[in-house]
């Protein structure tokens, strides 16, 4: 390894002390230095990734704290704790989504954990992207990235070492508060007003159920494999934390303002998974819940795109107006209506309804909109494509007997349906 070369890399970014003390860690692990990713700076960065090969070529991601805040320090060591906790406690489907890391130091003013180099995209940069970008999920991969954060959330229920961290209602009005005061203008006066009366009115309830989440979970923390794909990374897991119920959901529904499918699919998972549990107090909780989070978060991302966002990008203005929507949605109440049940209909529901019908081979699947009340699924098996229709409870079964009689006369006319 050529120590001079890799020290003279780093010095570009970075002093002369961090650069000796990377190429000891280096030599320590018999490791080369391919890359330097990112170094500290002024945006709240206060670590170096870098890249490196060892034995056989095998490629290592190097994250190394650099900074003289202590409370920073504290939550990096945290990471590492909490990265070793979770591979231990999650399934091995889920396990093969969290950094392996290899070898680590928390000693010293810089520690550092070295993990097996991940190969994938970010589902964007949020600076740039304002959100998830387009066309990444299909129904297959989007199941299991859902389910990934009720598998986690559910972990709540264990004792996670080290101690998670707490994002409770005193930080969330800190937060709103500081992001008013820096972006003057941010909302309309009268928005701000419906804001403040909501979460006076309802913090205390949205903050009653509580779960744990990543709580970082901008889109260049989650790697992809490629579009489609079932194979996803979450990286800085530091800020892990207890969140209210409706945290993680508000978070992807604004990430997703994309593609309104998927966002609507994130609310109707909840949705879906605290219905099933007829606990109607528990119901009414997450939709509390997910209303407060998705207006705090929704002023969070409004500040960030105003504060560091490209206005001359073409989607800033796409985004912005998607996130007053949603805030705006929120406070009166009108978000996806659980009654459209184009955003429910899942797999399962797919293969019980072929399974009674003796229908085999599913290769893929195809919602189309309806109406709230019913939506039609177009199913690829073996050798044909079949159209199921789904009907919600709303529908009477004289009207759903009606309308097949009316197919029925039609086909028997010779018209196609």
């Amino acid at each position: 390894m050529n120590i001079e070369k890799s020290t003279n890399k780093f010095q570009k970014d970075s002093p002369n002390k961090m650069a000796k003390y990377l190429d000891e860690i280096l030599k320590k692990y018999n490791l080369e230095l391919i890359e330097i990713v990112r170094t500290p700076d002024n945006s709240g960065i206060k670590s170096s990734v870098v890249v490196a090969k060892g034995d056989n070529n095998v490629k290592y991601g190097i994250k190394l704290f650099d900074s003289k805040d202590n409370y920073a320090k504290e939550r990096f060591i945290d990471e590492i704790g909490y990265i070793k906790y979770l591979k231990g406690e999650l399934s091995s489907k889920y396990k093969k989504w969290i950094p392996r890391i290899r070898w680590h130091s928390t000693k010293g003013e810089n520690p550092y954990y070295i993990y097996v180099y991940i190969e994938g995209e970010p589902l964007g940069k949020f600076i740039e992207d304002f959100g998830i970008k387009w066309g990444y999920f299909k129904h297959k991969n989007f199941s299991e990235f859902i389910d990934f954060f009720g598998v986690l959330e559910d972990l709540i229920e264990k004792d996670v070492v080290p101690a998670p961290r707490n994002w409770g209602y005193r930080t969330a009005r800190k937060e709103l508060q500081s992001y008013f005061e820096n972006v003057k203008g941010l909302l309309p006066s009268e928005m701000y007003d419906k804001i403040m009366s909501f979460n006076d009115k309802y913090g205390d309830k949205a903050f009653r159920t509580k779960a744990l989440s990543h709580r970082d979970l901008y889109p260049e923390n989650i790697l992809i494999s490629g579009k489609g794909s079932t194979n996803f990374t979450f990286l800085d897991w530091e800020y892990l934390s207890e969140v209210p119920i409706g945290f993680n959901a508000a978070f992807l529904y604004l990430l997703f303002w994309r593609e309104e499918y998927w966002k609507a699919k994130v609310f109707s998972y909840y949705y879906r998974k605290y219905d099933s549990l007829g606990d109607f107090k528990l119901l009414s909780n997450f939709m509390v819940s997910f209303r407060f989070c998705l207006i705090s978060l929704g002023v969070r991302f409004m500040y960030q795109l105003e504060a560091f966002g490209d206005k001359s990008s073409s989607d800033f203005e796409h985004a912005r107006l998607s996130f007053i929507s949603d805030i705006d949605r929120a406070l009166s109440g009108e978000i996806a209506s659980p009654r459209n049940i184009k955003f429910f209909i899942d797999i399962n529901d797919i293969k019980e309804v072929a399974k009674r019908y003796g229908i085999k081979d599913i290769k893929d699947y195809e919602i189309f909109y309806a109406s709230k009340g019913n939506t039609v699924v177009k199913v690829d098996v073996e050798k044909e494509s079949l159209i199921f229709r789904f009907y919600s409870q709303s529908r009477s079964k004289s009207l759903i007997n009606r309308e097949l009689k009316i197919f029925e006369t039609l086909y028997n006319c010779g018209i196609k349906t």
